[in-house]
């Protein structure tokens, strides 16, 4: 779509917003409501109530209230509010310094009595605790969180302190935002800057590359539950409120350094005896953030810069230097352990520009230049098969327009230009040349030698969305829309791979090569992701009822493509695709709170409503990659020079090499894979997931509440490949005896069975469609689960702490066309695939019910009151293994030979003698771990306060009890005891570390 469509269409949509005559609104970030009544009970129409605060920049918004006495101010920066209400005839009643925070409706009542109009009632301005309107759930990072909580200042650290919120814990350094939360994917994880989106295109939550710069936030809400009809996914949504400036000028400047020699170690004995020789520790890391901002003209125009010069680097567990990084056999130099560093250089600034009284608008940049020097590395990479990768461009650029047409209509439109580019490029220390092959070794998982791909990606979503509300006091009225598209062409994405081939050796031997067909570019449009909303939120009584209803819709294309000869292909060339997919839904949204005892300290809240779920299926049925871009061949390296002598051209076994695993390999066939028009086009074929919650929430005291809810998710639309050249006859069941080497193993020399070969005649015959599960049986995944907190906020105390408990049950028992269990259910990105390497009846473990995990966790500041110190600390205790946003299951793949299948199969692999095969040895859940119990702590103190100016030092101690648990393990098992690392952690948290830091404000 051109800028001038879009255009035009945006400003259809915009002129439709004003045809009704009750136009429909926005629900702000924060709101004031409540009721007001005189002496004897009875409601007042007609009262004026202002809100005044130094976060407007037009200092005043007012309302007036309804029929029934009730009104509501949205759209409201969070800040300290005075609220005024004023009658003729009746006094004013002031409430004074009300604390309103952000994502939050703050109930605020008034008792007017008759009287002369000069005399004003003021009373304290308490901040309630309970929110009995809204039935969203969310927890908001002030500015005292942001200054206080020993973090690495990002907020998706913020968020993970969230019981309920699954992904890394936060001293790791920047990580891809991998969060979910009940049970949601992390494709359907999100950030926001004012509300603005920096969702890459329509890909997953997790693909973000930009980390914006705290120094320019002012609050963070992360919302986990209950989104209204404006809500596209029902993720983890983050939202950052950034800082606009005021009438004088504020700066702050924020440091904080450690390194090695302020570090200590937690490498246990036990460690040692497994084979673990280094652990995760801080090399050093620095942080320098000044920002500020002021008037450029009094209650006009105002500005807020800031700049962050970050670098955190750290020793990754197991993670050592290749003793020769041109070795066909890996051999790590203990005396060098290897880091993993992220580099950030951001740059932001944002204008706030009140035009006319009722016109205001917001600008802002900000670019963040970061660099990964050693991208991938972890325990089984060697530092040289690690990426260089620059993520350069990496810029935002936002415009928004609010205006209050009157006290009842608010106008909203907002723009976003997110730019990423992102090169996963050959190392450069050491230097890896274009014509060194990576290696794998099968026995530990260790990749040496290079990375296994490389690859450049571009992506420019541009994002424009506008709404209205429209408010009555009783209604919040609401309707817009969010459009989506490329802004600067398709996605680009490129994969290469040195030699176009991978080796993998098992116990130094060489066993299988990997070929791929590149140059393997490929370029996606999205022509429209498109969400239209409309909602209200009506207060009845001591009910709200929140409804709406959105209709999504996604377009996406792919273009012509061209793609030059490579070692293996011939030049290719492949046509427009259209409708990939196409898709429409209508997802409804139902909320309620009704305040129990009527006094606002005690709210049921319950929600229900169907979501769309990330991702987009362009990429899978690009002609690109529906074509076969790499396939396999077994290897038996006769000659020993570390390279297979095969005619490539032969798929048949000949000299070095087996049977081609794929017939279709390097071929123009963009249809080895086609995908069913029932899966890419129409309504409600989408994958897409129900949300239902309910819960009460209670203030126990003045400043002290708990909540308790019970939450319910499940996906639909699961979509399975259907081998059309295959079926269940085409393969032969086999056993193996598992290795007696380990102890821990708890099938230690017995018999495995279930497992399956395709049968030789039938190698590399490939013909798959892709189809919606239904048709082939019921498919499911549920989440269930209970979340438990408590909240405390005053007297100098923040305080938040609770637990989340729940589980995911996945049930897959059908068989498609060959006996393959789809263990992980990823239909929203891509369709679950068999893999032909780990071939097991799809009735052996197609029903997985875990025991239910609980989550721990909590923050707090106390502000003590002498001496002007603060401590605060953060504490966490995960279930073990969590990756990737999910509790998961300790697993032992293992890698078995023809020679350990052949007396079960009776026939050699098909794959040729000398093939292999990875095994999953153990049953879902059938071993389980401990958790990961993280506290970190700062204490700080004001070292001079005078005026506006003041000076703080503090000093962090992350893992202060110098914890060594794990985070993640090796899954390989290998029946070598010398090359056995299984359940050898590769990742634990790293050992405690003091950083010193100060922060000056002036």
């Amino acid at each position: 779509m051109t800028f001038r469509r879009l255009f035009l269409l945006y400003v259809a949509v915009v002129a439709l917003l004003f045809l009704p005559d009750r136009a429909h609104g926005q629900t702000s970030q924060s709101a004031l409501a409540g009721v007001v009544r005189d002496s004897t009970g009875a409601v007042l129409p007609g009262v004026t109530v202002e809100a005044a605060s130094p976060a407007l920049i037009e200092r005043v918004r007012s309302v007036v209230t309804d029929s029934a006495g009730v009104y509501r101010i949205v759209d409201l920066r969070p800040g300290i509010y005075t609220v005024t209400f004023a009658l003729p005839g009746f006094n004013t009643v002031r409430v004074e310094n009300l604390e309103l925070r952000a994502d939050f409706t703050a109930t605020v009542n008034a008792d007017m009595t008759v009287g002369e109009l000069a005399e004003t009632i003021s009373v304290s301005g308490e901040a309630p605790l309970v929110d009995v309107q809204s039935t969203t759930r969310s927890a908001v990072f002030d500015q005292e969180a942001l200054a206080s909580l020993p973090n690495n200042r990002l907020i998706q650290s913020l968020a993970q302190t969230i019981p309920a919120v699954v992904g890394g814990l936060n001293i790791d350094g920047p990580q891809s935002r991998s969060l979910s939360v009940h049970g949601s994917r992390i494709s359907e994880t999100n950030s926001a800057i004012d509300g603005m989106s920096d969702r890459r295109g329509s890909a997953g939550g997790q693909a973000v590359t930009f980390y914006m710069n705290e120094g320019g936030v002012q609050e963070v809400s992360v919302r986990t539950d209950g989104g209204d009809a404006e809500a596209q996914y029902s993720g983890v949504w983050m939202n950052a409120i950034p800082k606009e400036g005021g009438n004088t000028f504020n700066w702050n400047v924020m440091a904080f350094y450690a390194n090695e020699d302020l570090s200590n170690s937690n490498l246990s004995q036990e460690y040692i005896n497994q084979g673990l020789t280094a652990v995760n520790r801080l090399k050093h890391t620095w942080d320098v953030n000044p920002s500020g901002g002021g008037p450029l003209m009094e209650d006009k125009l105002w500005f807020y810069v800031a700049y962050r010069n970050n670098e955190i680097n750290k020793y990754v567990a197991d993670h050592f230097y290749n003793s020769d990084p041109l070795a066909w056999v890996y051999v790590p130099d203990k005396t060098r352990q290897g880091s993993d560093t992220q580099v950030h250089r951001n740059y932001a600034w944002r204008l706030t520009w009140q035009a006319t009284p009722r016109n205001k608008f917001n600008f802002s940049y900000e670019k963040d230049r970061r660099i990964t020097p050693r991208r991938r590395a972890a325990a089984n990479v060697s530092p040289e098969a690690t990426t260089y990768t620059p993520f350069y461009p990496n810029a935002i650029w936002t415009a928004v327009w609010r205006v209050p047409v009157s006290n009842r209509l608010l106008l909203d439109t907002g723009f976003m230009s997110y730019e990423q580019d992102w090169d996963e490029r050959r190392q450069i220390d050491p230097a890896v040349g274009f014509d060194v092959i990576s290696v794998t070794e099968d026995s530990t998982g260790q990749i040496y030698r290079a990375s296994t791909v490389y690859g450049h990606n571009f992506d420019n979503p541009i994002t424009v969305r506008s709404s209205a509300t429209y408010v009555t006091g009783t209604h919040n009225y609401k309707a817009g829309f969010m459009m989506r598209v490329r802004g600067n062409g398709p996605t680009y994405n490129n994969t290469d791979v040195n030699g176009s081939m991978n080796f993998n050796f098992l116990n130094g031997v060489p066993r299988r090569v990997t070929l791929f067909a590149t140059p393997i570019e490929q370029r996606n449009d999205i022509k429209a992701d498109l969400g239209i909303f409309a909602q209200d939120s009506w207060a009845t009584g001591r009910m709200t009822i929140n409804y709406g209803i959105r209709f999504d819709y996604l377009n996406a294309a792919v273009p012509e493509q061209h793609l030059a000869a490579g070692p293996f292909v011939p030049e290719r060339n492949f046509a427009a695709v259209k409708n990939v997919p196409n898709w429409k839904d209508i997802n409804p949204r139902l909320g309620l709170s009704y305040n129990l005892f009527g006094d606002g300290r005690t709210v049921v809240k319950a929600t229900v409503g169907r979501y769309i779920s990330g991702g987009s299926l362009a990429s899978n049925v690009n002609p690109v990659n529906t074509s076969v871009n790499q396939a396999t061949r077994a290897w038996t390296d006769t000659n020993r020079n570390y390279y297979p002598d095969c005619t490539w051209s032969n798929p048949a076994a000949n000299n070095e090499c087996g049977p081609l695993s794929n017939l279709n390999f390097g071929k123009v066939n963009p249809n080895a894979t086609r995908f069913d028009k029932e899966v890419l086009e129409g309504w409600g074929v989408r994958p897409y997931n129900w949300s239902v919650s309910a819960g009460v929430q209670r203030q126990i005291a003045n400043r002290a509440s708990v909540d308790v809810s019970y939450f319910r998710r499940w996906y639909g639309n699961f979509s399975v490949v259907d081998n059309q050249l295959v079926g269940p006859e085409d393969y032969d069941p086999f056993c193996i005896t598992a290795p007696r080497n380990d102890s821990r193993l708890p099938v230690a020399g017995q018999q495995i069975c279930g497992f399956y070969d395709l049968k030789p005649a039938k190698v590399g015959q490939s013909q798959n469609l892709v189809r919606l599960a239904k048709h082939y049986g019921k498919q499911t995944e549920i989440y269930n689960g209970v979340d438990a907190s408590v909240n405390w906020r005053g007297r100098g105390l923040t305080l938040f702490a609770g637990l989340s408990t729940g589980r995911i049950t996945t049930s897959q028992c059908f068989v498609v066309d060959a006996p393959v269990v789809y263990l992980t259910p990823t239909a929203v990105v891509s369709p679950a695939t068999p893999t032909g390497t780990n071939a097991q009846s799809p009735t052996a473990n197609c029903e997985v019910v875990p025991p239910f995990l609980a989550l721990y966790k909590g923050y707090g500041v106390y502000q003590l009151p002498w001496w002007g110190l603060s401590v605060s600390g953060t504490y966490q205790a995960v279930p073990q293994p969590a990756s990737q946003g999910a509790l998961t299951s300790m697993t032992a793949d293992y890698v078995a030979t023809n020679a350990e299948i052949r007396p079960s199969l009776g026939r050699d692999l098909s794959a040729g003698p000398n093939a292999t095969m990875t095994l999953e040895l153990l049953k879902p859940f059938s071993v389980l771990g401990g958790h990961t119990k993280q506290l970190d702590m700062r204490v700080a103190k004001v070292l001079r306060s005078s005026g506006d100016a003041r000076v703080q030092l503090s000093l962090d101690i992350y893992n202060v009890l110098n914890s060594n648990d794990w985070q993640t393990i090796t899954t390989r098992f290998s029946s070598n005891p010398a090359a056995n690392r299984w359940q050898r952690p590769t990742l634990i948290l790293q050992a405690r570390y003091f950083q010193i830091g100060t922060q000056i404000d002036f």
